[in-house]
């Protein structure tokens, strides 16, 4: 995938959000990531975009299909729908309604919210970083950790192991391929 590529992915995805009023709408994961590290859009493999609205992420998923000439499909397991455009796979995903997370959140007395729900079910803190998709020109760290975690080259989970590792024991993989990289 080019560079030239992503950027016309993030414009459309930031032309269509803006079109259609989808205000709450968060690109998050690995280009976040990528752009607190300084890497070159190049480093960045795919997207991932949030939103906080029921339905929202199915509408700015058929918007953007439609302007790139995507494939679409639909991933059962996480209800985000995956567009595949060349080389770019881009997974829109609603609001995550996971309980655990949630309690999480209230355990440590952060509100849960959409955005919230989704940055703390993520593995590690430097895939907790969040973009706004209409508004491209901040950085959210949600957790306050996921910089910190950057510039210290160090991988750490966002919820506590104890709390994030039962339900997702494939993050002790990640987190050793993700050390070595």
């Amino acid at each position: 995938m080019t560079e030239a590529d992503l950027k016309r992915a993030i414009s459309s995805i930031s032309k269509s959000a803006n079109q259609a009023g989808i205000k709450d709408s968060f690109f998050v994961g690995g280009y976040p990531r990528s752009m607190a590290m300084g890497l070159s859009l190049s480093d960045v493999h795919d997207l991932d975009i949030a939103t906080a609205s029921l339905g929202k992420a199915t509408t700015l998923a058929g918007l953007v299909a439609e302007d790139l000439n995507a494939t679409s499909e639909l991933l059962h397991r996480t209800m985000s729908v995956r567009l595949v455009s060349g080389d770019l796979e881009m997974d829109f995903q609603g609001p995550m309604e996971d309980t655990h997370v949630s309690d999480y959140l209230h355990k440590i007395g952060i509100g849960s919210t959409p955005l919230t729900r989704n940055i703390y079910a993520r593995d590690f803190t430097v895939n907790a970083l969040a973009i706004h998709i209409v508004e491209p020109r901040i950085l959210i760290d949600v957790t306050g950790r996921a910089s910190k975690d950057i510039k210290a080259k160090m991988i750490s989970s966002v919820m506590s192991p104890e709390e994030s590792v039962p339900s997702n024991p494939l993050m002790i993989t990640r987190a050793d391929r993700k050390s070595v990289v």
